[in-house]
């Protein structure tokens, strides 16, 4: 019998093993996979990240521009001499041309920041949603390879666990019966008898005394 259920189990461990690794092979693709999509999220991330201060630079040079030309032109206005007021013109409408290229940069660049953003959500969405598969999958899989065990522990061997279990109990309740100490031996009808007779013996050897030392 032992070199029955030895062979036996060294078959339900290869089986068990085999089955592991291949939910191993799967889960390892899995992860690799989740992997990837979290390295690629967080280089988008960091990406936006910089296209956003790109972006914060490119509109304060916008700004630093529309004020250039703001105050070049008020000093073209209000200067008496010619010459210097030619200048100062030549100079507002450079600083113009500055402001609208940096304004045409300023909007391709909040347009490009927006794509990013969104395939950078859409990327991120996709990560969560294969981890919440992933821990979903382990989930069955874990429930599975409980019910496949039990199918082969019930199964191919011949040997009901259930049997198994009723044996073990037997076999544990003799040896308390034997020692003793078995639960089942105690039975509170016989005790509560035994007690009675006890009391009944001890009241009647009692009497007995008293009777003696009357007489």
């Amino acid at each position: 019998m032992m070199a029955h259920f030895k062979r036996w189990t060294s078959g339900l461990v290869t089986r068990v093993d085999s089955i592991v690794v291949q939910i191993e092979n799967q889960e390892a693709l899995v992860e690799s996979a989740v992997l990837d999509l979290s390295q690629r999220a967080a280089r988008a991330r960091a990406q936006l990240t910089r296209v956003h201060k790109d972006g914060d630079a490119l509109r304060r040079r916008v700004t630093d521009a529309h004020h250039e030309m703001t105050l070049w032109k008020d000093r073209a206005r209000t200067e008496p001499d010619q010459t210097r007021a030619l200048e100062c013109l030549r100079r507002a409408k450079r600083a113009a041309q500055r402001h609208a290229e940096l304004s045409g940069r300023t909007s391709e660049h909040e347009q490009a920041e927006q794509r990013l953003r969104r395939d950078v959500a859409s990327l991120e969405q996709r990560l969560e949603v294969v981890r919440e598969q992933r821990n979903t999958m382990r989930t069955r899989q874990t429930r599975a390879e409980a019910l496949a065990l039990l199918r082969n522990v019930a199964g191919d061997s011949g040997y009901e666990v259930d049997q198994v279990l009723e044996r073990w109990d037997a076999r544990i309740l003799e040896t308390e019966i034997v020692a003793g100490c078995a639960e089942d031996a105690y039975d509170p009808f016989v005790e509560k008898f035994e007690r009675e007779e006890e009391v009944a013996d001890l009241l009647g050897e009692l009497a007995a005394l008293r009777q003696e030392g009357r007489s």
